[in-house]
């Protein structure tokens, strides 16, 4: 209600008051009214749970936090339970929760939940199972469809009843006994009265409802209302009551739709009870929508509001307006706090009507923070703020004022009031760097300070707030401190120490005189020297922070000793000590920004303690180190302001979610104020705290629980033993077993780390992760125990364990039993096989005997010979031989054989001369058989055999012939003869050369090739022109000789050698040599074996191969295989010299172009005279490298300065950038060059060039022509960029993405003209938004198929607009990927007329960026576009380079005005011009103009007045899903 209408209410009222109390009512309201306008927090900070984080409804209802912390979130889309990582929605039983209305949740003593749902009653639900069951079956009697859901529970103390109370009665539940108590009569129900709160003891009940306070005897049922707002008129807002409370058991707090109140208790109960005719009551909050009151401690509640959160002292009545949801930076539509509740931390829970639930740590209010207005058109605006939010320096000159030096201006802040007063500020908005930049702030006198500005040293008068000028003894000095300073320290005399370009100098003040101070100079560069500041309880001394170490000036002796100096990360540059402190324990700390912590033994120097971001800290750069009154250290950093406390090392963490104005704060800017508190400056602005607000909780019960339990994905329900011990049992085959855990504690929850370990047949232990869950693929069959403990982010402490028994069954085939099954199967079969052995055996023995009858026969055939038998038994004609089966392969024929059998498998060649010897053996018995033949084997193949046999006699029948002999398998030797009658003719026709020395190793044979090669005479003596050509005997001798005296027998030696001769014969011979042993009784070898090959061809195609394997054929510079060698053996080198190596990662820019436009041919020339620069700069030791493409690399050995690569790659780019003449055509490219270095960015060749590849690319991205130097942050953005790949090559695949549509509006009508497509995308529960996944989805080549699919999807929906007979257009966006492949226009076209659309329905959108990349390509595409009939609007305008020539000759039908123009309308004058000057063009050119980013009406009035023809923005509209664009089109907006 507005204040104006208030006072008139209270002027008509008065009657009988005087004016002095009037206007002390007046007065009291104001600061009533200020206090709710004037929120503590300008700029609250909060983390939001919402249906991006896979909330089922951003509509909450209630909240609930269960034994075990477990957030319940209630919502108009159904129950959800936080774990702090991750939503899970609650179904119930049967799915009874799934996507309805949650009105209230409520925890009973015992621990069980009660749901509450107008679609499904009350249901009473199992924490651990998720099981649910009805509680009664209560309809509501005005709307019988419905159920009487319960609008609130009340459990009385000492009780153990529990009272539901539903809007039209209140139930009684005693154990599992329900009755009902009290009913809204039938007037009051069908009038509309709900009861919404109930409070009740022994003998009363408090109803609050919708039409006012009443209250319920219990001793006797009747009830009376209670008016509660008087004096107060009341209304259907302040008698609409919501809120009951009990503080103490005596004072009742009463909230209202409009207003808070209070009353005695007792006085309230004697009042039901009829003892009292009245009641006291006191309004608190007059105007407020009061939801819900929590008490903060015993001095302070928590008020949720309709205006935000409220800090309530009860006493008092003060009333502190904390903030409103509304001025957070999270987009939150509405101030309503429809529920709160606190958590173990003291944190709170906010719900919210539209937005989620919201969590807020409420030690947010713990810091201040004072900034600047940067939107403002003049510095000076910024009443009482700072005149820039980047704070360089802080001074406090006394316990009210604190000086803060910023970027643009001196500011003196009002240390109580945090009001700031402005001083030489700089009005030029552009300027980065002026003498306005106060770098330092020092005192000087008591109304005089020392201020450090761009090189300058300047006094300035506190009193006139203007420059003085410093007094100066001569013109040296003052030229010197007025251009060179750059650092100055004042010590505790009224000298200045001041660092300069030339040195370090003193300056007095009184006299002005200068003097260079040898002690620090002749030690120290003064390159080196960063700044200096205090020594520890040291009056006589002062610390210099210096390049890599800290030293120590002694002012009496002017004398420099070093305090410490690091040893690692010996290539990052610009590494100094910023601060130092010394802890309780005596250690001196030390912060290295870049390296982090040392903590050093002041006396000895020696390193006892390092902290960074490997260890506890989350950054390395950390700032101003201050110690607090408890001892503990704070810091600022890159990731917010840390604490550590020394003696267990543990660092606590704020960031942006805690209160603070940014994570990322400046070195320099830090103080510790005279009562205590801290200030920190950042780029925002000063934070200013107190840290004994910040001490350790004394909590005790830090637990983690698991919270969920999956297999391959799918929950796994978890079971417990009867002393409590929970357990799971697991199949053998189940595998991929994850199990999820937290510490159920929210307000550092994604800073907790754990610490997991697993025993049983595995035992895995695991460092410390911030992984809130754990999977193991397989477990082996047995039983384990899963133990995970947490580490409090806060306290350092860790929490206690939380287990999980694990059961793995054996396989049926492998379980203990099978395998004792398996021991008596073999001891069966064990016995089995002795008891048949045994038979076996006695059953030798009898065959035994009969066998020695043959034995003699046996013995002589085999004396006989040394290979097999055979026998022919005549009168059986029989042909018997083992070799049948055993060396042919008749195994089916047998042994025994038909002679005519035997006969048919000799080779046809030697069958006849078998026959012939057969024949006249037997007829000539006494003669012998022998013979030699072939015989035809299974697989066709030809064994030799030679058969000797004769006629054995049976004395017992003469007549009977057998004839017995041996046969020999001679395949082998007939195989060897013909290779020494091949070899022989080898030896006289190869061309190889060949020569045969005799043991005395004298050359007796070559053959021809040997002569011709030697020119070696055949006639004439061999071993005088071996001699003389072979130069024998002289230091000349070939090699290979020698080799031939210590070849030892039957051995060969083989080799090569580049062979000159006497005769000029020279080249690459391969060497064979080989000693043949004759068998000679005297032994050794008979004869050497001498065979030379000439491969001097081979060595040429090998070197050619080589080369062409190791280096580049167009620039002839090593290619990148060559390159890695080289890189790797120069590491090597490194590391033994300890030195360092450069690698420059250089890529051409505009390459592409000058390829394109010239061709391929002048591309190489190109590339050939690049090479050619480069090799010409660099020295000869170092390498230069072409990758392929554009890409060269240059690698620097024994890098002695690494500061002095830079000069070198600005070098290189100035070298590249010369013009190139081309044939007819001069041009030019630039380079992009990144930076690796070993040893500090790479332990090997590969990872080198990759980051030194990256640093390049992050070169490009700020503007080409530059060099970056490789960081590990680059190689962060690397993996993340990697990984973002990976998940848009899913997304895509999984058509994850979807469509959202903004309208745009036409100005004439107020209706919607057409849509604009905008492509959303939600991976695994989380909102990615289009500025990430769109330019990744470019560079993947994914873009076009991306927007293909979108058009597909959004077709149907444009012919649903059609079809309410409006035509509306769809507006699609392209880029200049889509102009490079050219989406088929046709295919669009084809796709439009298969749902009876045309091509008006469709527009296209490009950016400048399209049109600049491909000049002629553009234009022939956008042709095409305009013969289809497309309308083509150019997006973005004026953002680019507006080139006019566009709009000249490119078919452009409309511009859209971009929305940095349109939202500075009303404050920035020269872009109204340039949106007039639009659209007055665009009228010129018959153009239509759509203006983005309305939010306004002064936007719409504006651009109306000037004639824009459509509009867009979030003043209509946000982007909408398909379902919610059919509702727009039937809306209209009236403009005048």
């Amino acid at each position: 209600m507005a204040i104006p209408a208030l006072i008139n209410r209270k002027i008509r009222n008065i009657k009988h008051v005087d004016v002095i109390r009037y206007v002390v009512v007046i007065v009291l309201f104001c600061m009533s009214w200020l206090t709710y306008a004037t929120p503590l927090l300008n700029e609250p900070k909060f983390s939001v749970l919402s249906t991006a984080s896979g909330l089922t409804q951003d509509s909450v209802t209630s909240l609930l936090v269960d034994q075990r912390g477990y957030l319940w979130v209630a919502t108009h889309g159904g129950l959800n339970r936080f774990d702090g990582y991750q939503v899970k929605p609650v179904l119930g039983s049967d799915q009874v929760f799934k996507d309805i209305t949650i009105d209230n949740v409520f925890m009973s003593k015992s621990g069980s939940i009660f749901v509450s749902s107008s679609v499904a009653g009350i249901h009473v639900l199992n924490p651990n199972t998720l099981e649910s069951t009805r509680l009664g079956d209560w309809k509501l009697l005005s709307q019988p469809d419905f159920y009487d859901y319960a609008s609130d529970f009340f459990a009385p103390q000492n009780s153990d009843r529990l009272l539901i109370a539903l809007n039209e009665r209140v139930i009684e539940r005693r154990g599992n006994k329900n009755r009902v108590i009290y009913s809204l009569d039938d007037t009051d129900v069908f009038r509309g009265q709900a009861i919404r709160k109930i409070w009740a003891n022994d003998n009363i009940l408090l109803l609050a409802t919708t039409s006012g306070l009443f209250g319920v005897n219990l001793k006797n049922g009747e009830s009376k209302r209670i008016h509660h707002t008087r004096p107060v008129t009341e209304n259907s807002n302040n008698q609409n009551v919501k809120l009951l409370r009990v503080d103490d058991g005596k004072t009742l707090w009463i909230g209202s739709v409009e207003g808070l109140y209070k009353s005695n208790l007792r006085g309230v109960e004697n009042y039901i009870l009829g003892k009292t005719d009245t009641v006291n009551v006191e309004r608190v909050i007059e105007t407020l929508n009061i939801w819900k009151m929590l008490p903060v401690d015993k001095q302070f509640y928590y008020v949720a509001t309709d205006d935000g959160l409220y800090k309530l002292a009860p006493q008092t009545g003060k009333l502190i307006h904390l903030f409103r949801l509304t001025d957070s930076r999270e987009y939150i539509s509405d101030n309503n706090i429809v529920d709160m509740l606190l958590d173990k931390r003291g944190n709170l829970w906010l719900a919210t009507r539209y937005d989620g639930a919201i969590y807020w740590v409420s030690r947010s209010t713990h810091f201040s923070n004072l900034t600047t207005n940067q939107n403002l058109a003049s510095v000076s605006e910024n009443k009482g703020q700072l005149s820039s939010g980047v704070v360089q320096s802080l001074y406090q000159s006394d316990k009210d004022t604190l000086w803060v030096g910023t970027r643009n201006g001196l500011n003196r802040v009002d240390v109580d009031t945090q009001k700031a007063a402005q001083f030489l500020v700089n009005q030029d908005k552009k300027a980065l760097e002026s003498n306005s930049t106060v770098y330092q702030v020092l005192p000087a006198t008591a109304n005089h300070l020392w201020l450090v500005t761009l090189n300058k040293l300047l006094l300035f008068d506190a009193n006139t707030g203007a420059v003085v000028p410093p007094m100066f003894a001569n013109k040296k000095a003052e030229e010197l401190l007025s251009n060179n300073v750059w650092y100055a320290y004042k010590g505790h005399n009224d000298l200045l120490w001041v660092v300069t370009d030339f040195g370090v100098v003193t300056y007095s003040p009184e006299t002005g005189e200068i003097h260079f101070v040898d002690g620090i100079n002749e030690q120290l560069p003064v390159l080196d020297i960063y700044k200096i500041f205090d020594d520890i309880d040291k009056p006589d001394s002062f610390l210099i922070a210096a390049e890599r170490a800290l030293y120590r000036y002694h002012i009496n002796d002017n004398t420099l000793t070093k305090v410490h100096s690091l040893t690692s990360d010996m290539l990052v540059k610009d590494l100094a000590p910023d601060s130092v402190v010394m802890c309780d324990k005596g250690l001196l700390w030390i912060a290295y920004p870049g390296h982090g912590l040392v903590a050093i033994d002041p006396s000895t120097g020696e390193e006892k303690v390092t902290l960074n971001r490997n260890n506890v800290l989350p950054t390395s750069v950390v700032y101003g180190l201050t110690k607090d009154r408890q001892g503990n250290i704070w810091m600022s950093s890159h990731q917010g302001i840390l604490k550590l406390y020394p003696q267990n090392k543990h660092v606590q963490q704020f960031t942006v979610l805690d209160g603070i104005v940014t994570n990322e704060f400046n070195q320099g800017a830090n103080l510790k104020l005279l009562d205590g508190r801290i200030v920190y400056g950042s780029q925002k602005g000063l934070t200013l705290f107190n840290p004994s607000q910040f001490q350790k909780s004394n909590q005790t019960a830090y637990h983690t629980w698991i919270t969920e339990i999956s297999i391959a994905g799918q929950p796994l329900e978890v079971s417990e033993h009867d002393d409590g011990t929970k357990y799971i049992e697991l199949e053998h085959d189940q595998v991929g077993l994850e199990i999820r855990y937290s510490t159920l504690n929210y307000d550092s929850i994604q800073n907790t780390r754990y610490e997991y370990q697993l025993e049983g047949e595995e035992r895995v232990l695991y460092p410390a992760t911030k992984e809130p869950k754990v999977t193991f693929p397989t477990l082996k069959p047995g039983d384990y125990v899963f133990a995970v403990t947490a580490i409090d982010p806060i306290t350092g402490k860790r929490s206690l364990p939380a287990t999980l028994s694990i059961q793995v069954f054996h396989p049926p085939w492998a379980s203990p039993v099978a395998y004792s099954f398996y021991v008596l199967l073999s001891l069966i079969l064990l016995i089995s096989w002795w008891s048949r052995r045994h038979i076996q055996e006695r059953q030798i023995r009898d065959s035994h005997n009969e066998a020695l009858k043959s034995r003699n026969r046996l013995t002589m055939a085999l004396t006989a010979s040394n290979s097999n038998i055979w026998e022919w038994d005549a009168r059986k004609r029989l042909y018997y031989a083992p070799r049948m089966s055993d060396e042919l392969g008749y195994g089916d024929l047998g042994n025994d054989i038909s002679f005519d059998k035997h006969v048919s498998l000799i080779h046809a060649s030697d069958r006849e001369l078998y026959l012939q010897r057969w024949h006249y053996f037997i007829d000539n018995q006494a003669m012998g058989f022998d013979v030699t033949y072939r015989l035809k084997s299974q697989n066709g193949e030809w064994q030799w055999y030679r058969d000797v046999g004769s006629v054995v006699s049976d004395s017992h029948d003469p007549d009977h012939i057998v004839v017995s002999g041996t046969y020999t398998n001679v395949t082998e030797s007939m195989a060897n003869r013909e290779k020494v009658r091949l070899f022989g003719e080898a030896f006289k026709h190869t061309r190889d050369w060949v020569m045969i020395l005799n043991r005395h190793y004298k050359p007796v044979a070559a053959n021809a090739a040997f002569n011709e090669a030697f020119g070696i005479n055949e006639e004439a003596e061999l071993e005088e022109q071996v001699a003389e050509v072979m130069q024998l005997g002289t230091k000349n001798q070939p090699n290979f000789w020698k080799k031939l005296y210590n070849l030892n027998t039957e051995e060969h030696w083989k080799g090569e050698e580049n062979l000159q001769t006497k005769i000029g014969l020279g080249g690459h011979v391969l060497i064979t040599l080989t000693s043949i042993d004759g068998n000679k009784s005297e032994g050794g070898a008979d004869f050497y074996l001498l065979i030379m090959s000439d491969i001097t061809e081979q060595k040429r195609a090998e070197n050619k191969l080589r080369r062409l394997a190791s280096y580049d054929s167009l620039t002839g510079l090593p290619n990148r295989t060559l390159l890695l060698d080289r890189v790797n053996h120069a590491i090597d080198q490194c590391k033994r010299q300890q030195k360092a190596l450069g690698l420059f990662f250089i890529d051409l820019d505009r390459f592409k172009q000058v390829n394109d436009s010239l061709g391929h041919k002048a591309g190489d020339e190109l590339l050939e005279i690049i090479a050619q620069r480069l090799k010409a700069l660099l020295r000869q030791d170092d390498t230069v490298a072409r990758l392929g493409g554009d890409e060269f690399v240059v690698v620097l050995e024994n890098v002695k300065e690494p500061s002095k690569l830079s000069a070198l790659a600005s070098e290189m780019i100035s070298v590249l950038e010369a013009p190139v003449t081309l044939g007819q055509q001069v041009v030019s490219v630039s380079s992009s060059i990144g930076i690796a270095l070993f040893p500090g960015d790479a332990a090997d060749a590969e990872s080198l060039l990759r980051n030194a590849d990256i640093a390049m690319y992050h070169a490009k991205e700020q503007g080409r022509s530059g060099y970056q130097y490789f960081t590990e942050h680059m190689n962060f953005q690397a993996q993340q960029r990697l990984e973002l790949e990976n998940k848009v090559k899913q997304g895509f695949k999984n058509d994850e993405f979807y469509n959202f549509y903004q309208p745009i509006i036409d100005a004439e009508t107020g209706t919607v003209d057409g849509f604009e497509l905008l492509m959303r995308w939600e991976h695994d529960g989380v909102f990615i938004p289009p500025d990430v996944f769109i330019p990744v989805a470019e560079e993947l080549g994914l873009i076009e198929k991306m927007t293909f699919n979108a058009i597909s999807r959004a077709l149907p929906l444009i012919a649903s607009w059609q079809a309410c007979g409006r035509s509306i257009y769809l507006s699609v966006n392209l880029s200049a990927r889509h102009f490079d492949r050219q989406m088929s226009l046709e295919e669009i076209a084809d796709m439009l007329a298969s749902h009876d659309l045309s091509v008006s329905n469709l527009r296209f959108e490009i950016t400048e960026g399209a049109l600049m990349r491909d000049y002629e390509r553009a234009q022939a595409y956008m042709s095409s576009m305009t013969n289809y009939g497309f309308v083509i609007a150019l997006d973005d305008f004026g953002t680019g380079y507006s080139s006019l020539k566009y709009l000249k000759e490119f078919p452009i039908d409309v511009l859209k005005i971009d929305k940095s123009f349109v939202e500075d309308i009303g404050y920035d004058t020269s872009d109204e011009a340039i949106i007039k000057a639009t659209l007055s063009m665009a009228d010129s050119l018959n153009m239509q103009c759509v203006a983005e980013g309305i939010e306004e009406l002064k936007h719409i009035e504006f651009l109306t007045r000037y004639g824009c023809e459509k509009f867009q923005g979030y003043y209509f509209s946000r982007p909408v899903a398909a379902e919610d664009t059919m509702a727009l089109t039937q809306e209209s907006w009236q403009f005048d």
